[in-house]
């Protein structure tokens, strides 16, 4: 009877080991990077403090990936999106507005009064690179919607 088991056994690993995606974390800024390239240009460089950071650009809006809660520069808990825009005139009833129809975006005015929308993901344990590029592709979809709702053009 054990010999009948074993290709159903040596099957299940297979197929198991076949629908395994790899997994991206804190530790792979460098994979991020080559993920945010698939949707504009993007690179990898670093924080005055030394963590991983990326700088994109959609059209002509750059943004940023800060990683945050690094150890010595690697192994990061985090990574959040930031993109500000100058345009003055809006005001602190304006970032309410949109923040109550946002799940994951948040944005808020600086110190100037410019607007700054930023969204943060997770990494501990890691999320697979199909997330990542999900996560990517809904933030290109975030800029957009945002900067419709703030009246930015893209010239």
């Amino acid at each position: 009877m054990k010999l009948l088991l074993i290709p159903f056994v040596v099957a299940f690993l297979f197929a198991s080991h076949a629908n395994a995606q790899t997994l991206v974390d804190g530790s792979h800024p460098e994979r991020i990077s080559a993920i945010a390239e698939q949707f504009g240009s993007a690179r990898l460089d670093r924080s005055p403090n030394g963590d991983p950071l990326i700088i994109g650009k959609l059209d002509s809006t750059v943004y940023i990936v800060e990683f945050s809660g690094c150890k010595d520069g690697t192994d990061c808990l985090s990574m959040r999106f930031r993109a500000s825009y100058s345009r003055p005139g809006l005001s602190d009833v304006d970032m309410g507005s949109w923040n109550r129809e946002q799940r994951f975006l948040k944005a808020f005015l600086d110190d100037t009064g410019d607007p700054v929308i930023h969204m943060s993901v997770n990494l501990v344990g890691g999320i697979t690179e199909e997330n990542v590029a999900a996560v990517f592709a809904r933030w290109v979809d975030f800029v957009a919607e945002f900067e419709n709702y703030i009246g930015w053009s893209r010239s």
